[in-house]
Protein backbone atom coordinates (compact mmCIF):
# COMPACT_ATOMS: atom_id res chain seq x y z
CA UNK A 1 0.00 0.00 0.00
CA UNK A 2 1.85 3.24 -1.28
CA UNK A 3 1.63 6.46 0.21
CA UNK A 4 2.11 9.90 -1.63
CA UNK A 5 2.05 13.35 -1.35
CA UNK A 6 -1.21 14.94 -2.90
CA UNK A 7 -2.68 18.74 -2.28
CA UNK A 8 -0.03 19.00 0.72
CA UNK A 9 -1.26 15.84 2.43
CA UNK A 10 -0.49 12.17 2.62
CA UNK A 11 -2.37 9.91 0.57
CA UNK A 12 -2.92 6.43 -0.81
CA UNK A 13 -2.81 5.19 -4.16
CA UNK A 14 -6.98 3.95 -5.22
CA UNK A 15 -8.85 2.68 -8.13
CA UNK A 16 -14.11 2.55 -10.12
CA UNK A 17 -17.35 3.16 -11.58
CA UNK A 18 -18.05 6.01 -13.70
CA UNK A 19 -21.22 8.13 -12.35
CA UNK A 20 -24.14 9.39 -14.71
CA UNK A 21 -26.95 10.43 -11.43
CA UNK A 22 -26.54 13.91 -10.35
CA UNK A 23 -24.76 14.00 -7.37
CA UNK A 24 -25.45 16.76 -4.75
CA UNK A 25 -22.41 16.16 -2.47
CA UNK A 26 -19.75 16.80 -5.40
CA UNK A 27 -17.39 19.27 -4.18
CA UNK A 28 -17.27 22.92 -6.55
CA UNK A 29 -13.95 23.82 -7.92
CA UNK A 30 -12.72 25.79 -11.26
CA UNK A 31 -10.38 25.16 -13.50
CA UNK A 32 -6.87 27.57 -13.45
CA UNK A 33 -3.78 27.65 -15.22
CA UNK A 34 -0.49 29.97 -15.41
CA UNK A 35 -1.33 30.59 -19.91
CA UNK A 36 -5.19 32.20 -19.62
CA UNK A 37 -5.59 30.50 -23.17
CA UNK A 38 -4.52 27.27 -22.29
CA UNK A 39 -6.78 24.16 -22.71
CA UNK A 40 -6.58 21.77 -20.16
CA UNK A 41 -6.65 18.27 -21.15
CA UNK A 42 -9.82 16.42 -19.68
CA UNK A 43 -8.89 12.20 -19.95
CA UNK A 44 -10.30 8.83 -19.98
CA UNK A 45 -8.51 7.52 -17.24
CA UNK A 46 -6.12 9.23 -14.78
CA UNK A 47 -2.33 9.31 -16.09
CA UNK A 48 -0.77 11.01 -18.56
CA UNK A 49 -1.01 8.35 -20.81
CA UNK A 50 -4.44 8.12 -20.85
CA UNK A 51 -6.67 9.17 -23.96
CA UNK A 52 -7.81 12.62 -24.01
CA UNK A 53 -11.45 13.28 -24.43
CA UNK A 54 -11.81 17.09 -24.62
CA UNK A 55 -10.63 19.87 -22.92
CA UNK A 56 -11.38 22.70 -20.43
CA UNK A 57 -10.95 26.39 -19.83
CA UNK A 58 -9.44 28.16 -17.18
CA UNK A 59 -12.41 29.36 -14.89
CA UNK A 60 -14.55 26.91 -16.08
CA UNK A 61 -16.63 25.45 -13.32
CA UNK A 62 -16.53 21.95 -12.27
CA UNK A 63 -17.92 19.53 -9.38
CA UNK A 64 -15.19 16.90 -8.21
CA UNK A 65 -16.76 13.61 -8.01
CA UNK A 66 -13.42 11.62 -6.59
CA UNK A 67 -9.61 11.97 -5.78
CA UNK A 68 -6.91 9.94 -6.42
CA UNK A 69 -3.09 10.33 -5.60
CA UNK A 70 -0.56 10.56 -8.83
CA UNK A 71 1.74 7.48 -9.30
CA UNK A 72 4.58 9.85 -11.53
CA UNK A 73 6.91 12.54 -10.75
CA UNK A 74 5.06 15.20 -12.93
CA UNK A 75 1.52 14.88 -11.33
CA UNK A 76 0.56 15.65 -7.86
CA UNK A 77 -2.91 13.85 -8.28
CA UNK A 78 -5.87 13.58 -10.29
CA UNK A 79 -9.34 14.63 -9.82
CA UNK A 80 -12.33 12.81 -11.57
CA UNK A 81 -14.56 15.75 -12.72
CA UNK A 82 -18.04 16.78 -14.28
CA UNK A 83 -18.08 19.74 -15.67
CA UNK A 84 -21.35 22.31 -14.24
CA UNK A 85 -22.17 23.57 -17.98
CA UNK A 86 -21.98 20.51 -20.40
CA UNK A 87 -22.17 17.70 -17.59
CA UNK A 88 -18.76 16.17 -19.52
CA UNK A 89 -16.97 14.22 -16.92
CA UNK A 90 -13.28 13.04 -17.25
CA UNK A 91 -9.70 13.18 -15.30
CA UNK A 92 -7.91 16.14 -14.64
CA UNK A 93 -4.44 16.90 -13.26
CA UNK A 94 -4.76 18.29 -9.46
CA UNK A 95 -2.36 21.22 -10.40
CA UNK A 96 -5.15 22.76 -13.07
CA UNK A 97 -7.78 22.52 -9.96
CA UNK A 98 -8.73 25.32 -7.27
CA UNK A 99 -10.82 23.57 -4.73
CA UNK A 100 -13.26 25.18 -3.44
CA UNK A 101 -15.37 24.83 0.25
CA UNK A 102 -18.23 22.05 0.31
CA UNK A 103 -21.56 22.39 1.05
CA UNK A 104 -23.42 22.31 4.57
CA UNK A 105 -24.38 18.65 4.86
CA UNK A 106 -27.21 17.45 6.38
CA UNK A 107 -26.06 14.81 8.73
CA UNK A 108 -22.15 13.69 9.50
CA UNK A 109 -20.90 11.39 11.80
CA UNK A 110 -16.80 10.45 12.11
CA UNK A 111 -15.73 7.26 12.76
CA UNK A 112 -12.07 5.58 14.63
CA UNK A 113 -11.25 2.94 12.89
CA UNK A 114 -7.63 1.74 14.16
CA UNK A 115 -5.37 4.15 12.93
CA UNK A 116 -7.56 5.46 10.30
CA UNK A 117 -11.04 8.08 10.62
CA UNK A 118 -13.85 7.54 8.39
CA UNK A 119 -16.30 10.41 8.18
CA UNK A 120 -19.61 9.88 6.11
CA UNK A 121 -21.83 12.60 5.38
CA UNK A 122 -25.08 13.35 3.93
CA UNK A 123 -26.30 15.57 1.36
CA UNK A 124 -29.96 14.64 0.42
CA UNK A 125 -30.25 11.13 -0.68
CA UNK A 126 -26.74 11.31 -1.79
CA UNK A 127 -23.58 10.12 1.11
CA UNK A 128 -20.40 11.06 0.75
CA UNK A 129 -17.23 9.86 2.12
CA UNK A 130 -13.60 10.55 3.56
CA UNK A 131 -10.89 8.57 4.85
CA UNK A 132 -8.20 9.76 6.81
CA UNK A 133 -5.15 8.19 8.06
CA UNK A 134 -3.50 8.11 11.84
CA UNK A 135 -0.21 9.91 12.63
CA UNK A 136 -0.66 12.92 10.32
CA UNK A 137 -1.10 11.34 7.28
CA UNK A 138 -4.45 13.55 6.33
CA UNK A 139 -6.69 12.63 3.96
CA UNK A 140 -6.86 8.61 2.20
CA UNK A 141 -9.34 9.21 -0.41
CA UNK A 142 -12.46 11.41 -1.40
CA UNK A 143 -15.60 9.93 -3.01
CA UNK A 144 -18.59 12.53 -3.59
CA UNK A 145 -21.53 9.59 -3.97
CA UNK A 146 -21.83 6.21 -1.93
CA UNK A 147 -24.99 3.98 -1.41
CA UNK A 148 -26.54 2.96 2.05
CA UNK A 149 -28.76 -0.10 2.52
CA UNK A 150 -30.40 -1.35 5.40
CA UNK A 151 -29.24 -5.19 5.99
CA UNK A 152 -31.66 -6.31 9.05
CA UNK A 153 -28.75 -5.65 11.71
CA UNK A 154 -27.03 -2.57 10.75
CA UNK A 155 -26.48 0.18 8.35
CA UNK A 156 -23.92 0.05 5.52
CA UNK A 157 -22.33 2.23 3.75
CA UNK A 158 -21.11 1.58 0.40
CA UNK A 159 -18.28 3.73 -1.87
CA UNK A 160 -16.41 2.72 -4.84
CA UNK A 161 -13.33 4.44 -6.42
CA UNK A 162 -11.42 4.00 -9.63
CA UNK A 163 -7.59 4.48 -10.00
CA UNK A 164 -4.94 3.35 -12.55
CA UNK A 165 -4.85 0.41 -15.21
CA UNK A 166 -8.97 -0.33 -14.63
CA UNK A 167 -8.21 -0.72 -10.98
CA UNK A 168 -10.90 -0.53 -8.14
CA UNK A 169 -11.66 0.11 -4.59
CA UNK A 170 -14.58 -0.87 -2.49
CA UNK A 171 -15.39 0.37 0.59
CA UNK A 172 -17.74 -0.57 3.04
CA UNK A 173 -18.56 1.04 6.80
CA UNK A 174 -20.72 -1.00 8.23
CA UNK A 175 -22.76 0.22 11.46
CA UNK A 176 -24.65 -2.39 13.83
CA UNK A 177 -27.28 -1.87 16.37
CA UNK A 178 -26.95 -2.51 19.67
CA UNK A 179 -29.09 -5.38 20.88
CA UNK A 180 -30.45 -4.02 23.83
CA UNK A 181 -30.87 -0.78 25.95
CA UNK A 182 -27.84 1.48 26.28
CA UNK A 183 -25.71 -0.92 23.56
CA UNK A 184 -24.44 1.65 20.83
CA UNK A 185 -23.89 -1.27 18.69
CA UNK A 186 -20.50 -1.49 16.93
CA UNK A 187 -18.86 -0.95 13.44
CA UNK A 188 -16.51 -1.78 10.59
CA UNK A 189 -14.93 -0.64 8.06
CA UNK A 190 -13.15 -2.78 5.33
CA UNK A 191 -11.07 -1.32 2.21
CA UNK A 192 -11.33 -3.97 -0.80
CA UNK A 193 -8.65 -3.79 -3.64
CA UNK A 194 -9.36 -4.99 -7.30
CA UNK A 195 -6.52 -5.68 -9.66
CA UNK A 196 -9.02 -5.36 -12.73
CA UNK A 197 -12.84 -4.68 -13.64
CA UNK A 198 -12.92 -8.16 -14.17
CA UNK A 199 -11.13 -9.61 -11.06
CA UNK A 200 -13.60 -11.26 -8.81
CA UNK A 201 -11.61 -11.36 -5.63
CA UNK A 202 -9.93 -8.63 -4.61
CA UNK A 203 -5.69 -8.35 -4.25
CA UNK A 204 -5.79 -7.17 -0.69
CA UNK A 205 -8.00 -6.21 2.12
CA UNK A 206 -7.97 -3.97 5.22
CA UNK A 207 -10.51 -4.22 8.08
CA UNK A 208 -10.68 -2.56 10.96
CA UNK A 209 -12.85 -2.34 13.78
CA UNK A 210 -14.51 1.86 14.69
CA UNK A 211 -15.69 3.69 17.80
CA UNK A 212 -18.59 5.34 17.17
Amino acid sequence: MKLKSIFGITTIALPLIALSAQIASARPARLIAQDADAEINVRQEPGLNSRILHYGLPGDRVEVLRSIPGRDSVSEGWHYLRFSRSGAQGWVRADFLQLEAMPTPGWSKTYQCGEYRVTLRQYGSFYSFEYQGGWNQGLLAYVAEGDRSNTGKAWEYRFYLPGYYGASNIYTLTDAWGTKVGDTGSATFQVESYASRDARSPQWQLRRSCSK
